[in-house]
């Protein structure tokens, strides 16, 4: 399973090596990008030995990209356990979405006055792909679609350092998402991506920073949701 979702996301590149300078990044790209794709789920485990070898590399860029995983708090080892993706808790998804609003409020702050139409024509694609999930009861689709649409704004940021930690918290918030017992309230999801919209298209920072506001209140589900009867 760890192999086929890093094969989802590795570039295509027909008849071509993966090159050697550049083995780490790929890998490490690969499995972000499935991580937010949910390919990659909590308590899968991780070879670098396997995944070398799948790649036709060596383990030193494969444990190079595990190790930056495991700088994001993502992937977790412990003596004679095998690597594997973590699992976080509803009460870890909360802090860190809290702290992903926070971050994105700011990125926001400083790049709205650079966005162009394109910035918002591409948020309004993303927002539609998430009405369509939605629509479709498409689960994965829907947070897909979510980590794509806040992901629009990031190149315009000059910010290395704010776009790392948005990039850091937001693989927490996602695998956090992958494991909670009940589904989270779709409209309020929803509705804050409208008010990231029509703050990009008005210029207006004060609409995202209320549509992030509208997220902090989110509930987190701790449990699932009893049925009645």
């Amino acid at each position: 399973m760890v192999l086929k979702a890093i094969d989802s996301f590795l570039p295509r590149v027909e008849g071509t090596a993966i090159p050697r300078g550049a083995a780490a990044d790929v890998v490490f790209e690969a499995m972000c990008a499935a991580l937010v794709s949910g390919e990659l789920e909590p308590g899968m485990t991780v070879h670098d030995g396997t995944i070398a070898e799948h790649l036709g590399i060596s383990r030193t860029p494969v444990r190079e990209a595990i190790q930056r995983l495991r700088m994001l708090g993502v992937i977790e080892s412990a003596a004679n356990r095998h690597t594997r993706i973590v699992d976080v808790s509803p009460v870890r998804t909360e802090q860190a979405l809290h702290t992903w609003t926070g971050l994105f409020q700011v990125l926001c702050e400083e790049v709205i006055p650079l966005a162009d139409d394109a910035v918002v024509a591409a948020l309004v694609e993303q927002q539609a792909a998430f009405g369509r999930a939605r629509a479709a009861a498409d689960d994965i689709g829907m947070a897909r679609t979510n980590f794509a649409f806040y992901a629009v704004p990031l190149p315009l940021s000059r910010n290395t350092v704010l776009v790392d930690a948005l990039r850091r918290v937001v693989f927490i918030v996602r695998l956090g998402g992958l494991s909670l017992p009940d589904h989270i309230d779709v409209d309020t999801v929803e509705k804050a991506q409208l008010g990231v919209v029509e703050g990009f298209r008005r210029g207006d920072p004060a609409r995202v920073a209320a549509a992030m506001v509208a997220l902090r209140r989110l509930r987190i589900p701790r449990e699932a949701a009893r049925s009645g009867g």
